[in-house]
This record gives structure tokens, sequence and C-alpha cells, in this order.
């Protein structure tokens, strides 16, 4: 919930004389943000959210003016642990405890004079040995500077609102690139430029942009072998999909708001299981945060791996499939509809299917890139 509010103007006073109390550790030298808290949260998609700390303000400058969002969010907290990124809160949030307190001062003291003035340089590169070495390392030559993005470019217009604890306030800026397909590179990351050109913090790295099919730990099929049928069956997981039709989209928050505040069923193929997407227990407002993330990943199919050897199975969820898969199935040979309130079961008859053989699907999406492999299962 939200914490006492105060007076704007005995917010200022209160925090001037607080400065004149507290010793804060001043940046050795200003500069582009080259710590790991400047480190850009990236998507599947080149988009994402203005990251400097103690830029509490987003004018891509820290300075003295940062402390007046600071004075103005002072004892907002969380709900429940984290603030949403989309928020200029989750900004404000400088040691990212959940509330906003005298202690953010800190990353306003820590960065005093650091910038970001200079916008975004966007990178793509053929393997990922091409990322830098380090936050201040220089990008390297094999590192193809596909365009640049300015601070002034963002898609969020000046004094966009959110809703959040049933009030609207104010939301984090936010960039995005534009790639053309098919994919000239595979990885892609952005780094922040300060006034006088000089790179930070290389953000995550993003391994096809653009991808939407689902590629987090909690979208991997649960997939089992029948020995006596010879046949390959595995639920449909797909963090975000709630109404399971294939698609993250609005659509999904209907789903949610039928068990909305509930406790979640221990059934993992239940329908209240499936819509706490973000494993929480409950179904509440970090599930819709979750379809934020996940919006527009889809599952349109599934391709089925086999192979006598365990190194074929793919090392990362974005890895690249080192065989051709055996067999295909598209989404219309389950009916999504029908079974809305249960996780769907695909199966497919293998008959040919030798002993000592790894199996394995993964999903892919309307582009053709796959998403997270399922579980191994070894046929006896």
């Amino acid at each position: 919930m939200s914490g006492k509010k105060l007076p704007a103007v005995l917010k200022t006073v209160g925090f001037i004389l607080i400065l004149g109390a507290v010793t804060l550790p001043v940046a050795a030298q200003a500069g582009v943000p080259v710590s790991d808290q400047a480190r850009i949260e990236m998507g599947r998609s080149l988009v994402w959210y203005h990251t400097c700390p103690g830029d509490y303000n987003q004018d891509g400058l820290v300075n003295a003016s940062d402390i007046t969002p600071l004075g103005a969010s002072l004892n907002e907290s969380a709900l429940p642990d984290e603030f949403p990124s989309h928020l200029q809160f989750a900004l404000i949030d400088g040691d990212r405890n959940g509330m906003i307190t005298v202690a953010d001062l800190t990353a306003i003291g820590a960065n005093f004079g650091c910038d970001v003035l200079g916008g975004y340089n966007v990178y793509a590169a053929d393997s990922q040995d091409e990322y830098p070495t380090s936050n201040t390392a220089p990008s390297k030559p094999n590192a193809y500077l596909m365009g640049h993005v300015a601070l002034a470019d963002t898609t969020t217009p000046a004094g966009q609102v959110a809703d959040y604890d049933e009030r609207k306030v104010l939301a984090r800026k936010r960039f995005a690139f534009d790639v053309e397909y098919p994919l000239e590179h595979r990885y892609w990351w952005v780094r922040p430029v300060d006034k006088n050109g000089n790179e930070g913090t290389p953000s995550e790295m993003v391994v096809d942009p653009g991808a939407n099919v689902p590629r987090d730990d909690l979208s991997a099929a649960v997939a089992s072998w029948d020995s006596q049928t010879f046949t390959l069956s595995w639920y449909y997981y797909h963090c975000g999909d709630y109404n399971l039709d294939g698609f993250v989209d609005i659509s999904d928050l209907t789903q949610l708001t039928v068990y909305f505040g509930e406790t979640v069923s221990s059934d993992e193929n239940s329908a209240s299981y499936i819509a706490d997407g973000d494993r929480s227990g409950v179904i509440d407002a970090g599930d819709i945060e979750v379809i934020e993330q996940h919006l527009n990943s889809a599952v349109v199919g599934y391709a089925i791996y086999a192979s006598a050897s365990l190194a074929s199975y793919p090392n990362t969820n974005d890895a690249s499939s080192a065989l051709e898969p055996i067999a295909t199935i598209g989404y219309n040979s389950w009916n999504y509809a029908e079974q809305a309130q249960y996780r769907s079961l695909i199966s497919i008859e293998l008959p040919d299917i030798t002993a000592n053989t790894y199996l394995w699907v993964r999903p892919y999406d309307l582009f053709g890139y796959e998403g997270t492999p399922s579980n191994l299962v070894q046929v006896e």
C-alpha cells in the first residue's frame, strides 16, 4: 500500500535538511554510467526502458534536480515485491528493495554528473563472442553498429501515466529500435552514450530480436513417452497465455480476472495454476505484468526431435537446433478453445523410434523461430 504523503513543499525542504546531515558517496568521475546497475534489461525485442542510476527525473543527467521526483515519491512501496519496470517508481527505487526511501539518495550521489545525453547505440553480431568483455570495454571490430536512438526519441510521451494501486502514476521512458526481417545478424545489444560520445554498460544480449516464441524456463513443455503405444505426449506450457489460445495478448486478461485474488490450485494443469504466471501462489498484479513481459509471444506449433546422443539437445533455450526435426505438429492439431479450463495435452505416434533414442520438442512461432526445449525423454 502507499505510504503517508507529505505536501510537496515540505518534501523539498526535508530533503535539503537530509542532504546537509548525510554524507553521500560521489561519483569519482562523471560521464557515461558503467556500473552493473546501469545494465539495461531487454526482452525478446529491441525495446528497453530508460536506465541511468540516479537519473530519477529521466532527463538524461544525474544532478540535484533528481531529488524532486524522489521527494514526491517518498514512502511509496511496491505491490507486492518490486515496482513494475514500466513505472517511473522502478527507476526512483535506486536500491531496488521495493520501497522509495531516503536511502535512494545514495544512487544520486554515487552517479552525480553521469549522463546518457548521447542516447543509445545499437549493435549486432554473428557471434556472441563479439559482446563487450566488460562494461567499459570498447565495442569489438566485428560488432556492427546498426543504428542510433536519440534520448529524445522515446516512445513514451512526456507526462504519460500508467495505472498502479488504483491510481495514475508517471510512466518510465521507453525506447525501441526496429529491425528488418529476415535478420542479418543474430545477436544484438545496446549501449548508452554520454554527451561526449563515450559508451557505457552494454545491455543484456538479445538473441533473434522479434522472435515471438517463448524462451523462458516456465514455458518448457513437459513430455513423456508411452512404450506401449509408441506415443510421445507433452503438456502445453506458455507463460502468460492464460486462455491457452497460443498467443499472449490482452484477451488473456479476461481469464485472469476470473481467478484474481485466489490461491493457486496444486494441480499444475488447472486453469488457476496456469493463470499464476509469476508462480507466486496467488493470482495478483504480478500476473498482469507477466502478460506485458510476454506480450505478442506465440506458439503456432511444435517441432519434434530425436537423437542417439545427448550432445544434440540444445544447451540454452534460444540455441539453434543442431538437427532437423523428425516431425512437426501445427496448432490446428489440438483445440485450444475446448481446453481453456485445463492445460492442453498434445501427442504424436512415433512407431519407428528405436530404444535408447532421446526425444524432445520445441515450440515455434509465426516466423519459424524456436523456443524453450522440453525435458528430455529417453526411449527404453
